[in-house]
């Protein structure tokens, strides 16, 4: 896909009309109060969140490497500020919602390794509160996650690892000609587990179907079918993925994911220059070619997924 490509379904959000429109159906679907009046008052606010974020992610493409990070972040921010607008009429209704959300280490250990790094979130602030009104999230205060295992999440990176380590993150799942759905056995080794282990670790999302062979587990999904959540991973081909690390299994939304690996990154591009910038120059480190290729795939995927995430609220008016 283009990457102008990647905006057009944000083109109608450009007309304050079309968005107060779309907003007051949401609100009246969702039974909240005053629908008409918070439409009109954050109609013009959706708009900017959409071009705001649009104008970060742009720049990105443009700029090098080294402040990518800063410009995707807050371009990541804005877009998941629109989509809040559409749950939440009331956002911000405190200063509290504004922070990040996330923390990380002010100071870098030696023989810092970005891939085994950390974030941790915090009890309110942008994370958590998209967390609980995007998708319904139990709060996770306290919860930390490492930058490897947030990369297991991105599907499009698993042949970066194949390269890079020698190490599958993922297989995609096909489709028998019997509609039941099929994924390479080898998951079964790669986790540790036995076929009966493995559908009851994941019995709330599918059960095993009657055709198998050795090669292949087949298996059919729950009644939410292949989602875009958890335990499915999913690129922008809308190719479907079951995690092949345990570490991989985090229930956690791949725009959420995206927003924590870029908090990061941009914490480090601004405060740990000297690392940053010996990492750019140098090239030693393994960890360079784990963050371009993120950086590629998310200054192209988060808006796809923004604008995904919006073509179902709208579905919902029709």
């Amino acid at each position: 896909m283009r990457n102008e490509a990647i905006w057009e379904p944000f083109t109608p959000y450009k007309s304050a009309g079309f968005v107060q429109r779309l907003l007051k159906k949401l609100y009246e679907a969702k039974g909240l109060d005053e629908p008409l009046t918070k439409s009109y008052q954050n109609g013009s606010t959706f708009s900017y969140y959409i071009e705001h974020g649009q104008k970060f992610f742009q720049q990105a493409l443009r700029a090098p490497y080294e402040i990518k990070p800063v410009l995707l972040f807050y371009g990541a921010a804005q877009l998941l500020k629109a989509c809040l607008l559409t749950e939440a009429p009331e956002y911000p209704e405190s200063s509290r919602v504004l922070a990040h959300g996330v923390s990380t280490r002010k100071k870098k250990k030696s023989r810092y390794e970005f891939i085994q790094d950390t974030v941790q979130i915090q009890k309110s602030g942008l994370f958590s509160y998209a967390g609980k009104k995007l998708y319904q999230m139990a709060p996770m205060e306290g919860a930390k996650f490492k930058m490897e295992d947030l990369f297991f999440q991105i599907p499009e990176l698993r042949e970066l690892f194949v390269r890079m380590r020698n190490k599958t993150i993922s297989y995609p799942i096909g489709v028998a000609e019997d509609g039941t759905l099929f994924v390479s056995a080898q998951i079964l080794n790669d986790l540790q587990m036995s076929k009966t282990r493995f559908f009851h670790f994941l019995e709330d999302y599918l059960h095993p179907a009657a055709s198998d062979t050795p090669d292949v587990l087949h298996f059919m999904a729950g009644s939410d079918g292949l989602s875009d959540r958890f335990p499915f991973l999913t690129d922008m081909d809308g190719i479907h993925y079951l995690p092949a690390v345990r570490a991989g299994y985090i229930e956690l939304p791949e725009p959420l994911t995206h927003y924590l690996i870029l908090y990061n990154l941009s914490m480090i591009s601004r405060y740990e220059t000297e690392w940053w910038s010996v990492l750019h120059a140098e090239r030693s480190s393994p960890d360079l070619a784990f963050i371009h290729a993120f950086i590629d795939v998310t200054q192209r995927k988060f808006p796809f997924m923004t604008a995904r995430w919006l073509s179902k609220q709208e579905q919902q008016t029709h």
